[in-house]
């Protein structure tokens, strides 16, 4: 998993992730992808699995934490039972388990861009981040009807969510 691109000085302080056990192969990608470009740390908030699988590829800065264990996720269930599922994909507790590895990830470095483990970058993205906000959100593209899916899911995606604010993930 060496890049053959130069890496270079990192200007975010971290990038975050979670995945679990279905998603590893993903996230292989996204870190090596990220490693392309950038030598900051990567914060995964991960299953036991995944944990192994990762920590086996042997990617420098890479750091897993257990948060989505079967009794974290039990955790998160009861706090997002209000929710309504309208597919099989999205776990709402696990979104919820985004907001832990976003404040996990400040805590270590200050900044995060956090982003779904399924991204693959191919080109550098630092440039894009304006330091002065606290908080930088990426819009949802829906390929159909994107009123109707902007009112019933929402405008934002938080697939790509930068922040410097450490009050975000409880807010």
């Amino acid at each position: 998993f060496q890049s053959s691109h130069q890496s270079k000085e990192c200007m975010i302080g971290s990038f975050s992730f979670v995945a679990n056990d279905r998603a590893k192969r993903e996230a292989a990608l996204l870190i090596k992808s990220i490693r392309q470009f950038y030598d900051c740390p990567i914060y995964a908030f991960c299953d036991d699995e995944t944990k192994v699988y990762l920590e086996g590829l042997g990617f420098e800065g890479l750091k897993c934490k257990v948060g989505l264990s079967e009794e974290e996720l039990k955790k998160s269930v009861e706090k997002v039972a209000h929710i309504q599922r309208h597919n099989d994909f999205h776990s709402a507790p696990i979104i919820l388990k985004k907001m832990d590895c976003i404040e996990w990830a400040l805590s270590q470095s200050g900044d995060t861009l956090f982003v779904d483990a399924d991204i693959v970058f191919v080109k550098p993205i630092d440039q894009d981040i304006d330091r002065e906000m606290e908080v930088m959100l990426s819009p949802h593209f829906h390929c159909e009807d994107q009123v109707k899916q902007n009112l019933q899911y929402g405008s934002i995606n938080a697939g790509y969510l930068w922040t410097r604010s450490p009050d975000l993930p409880e807010a």
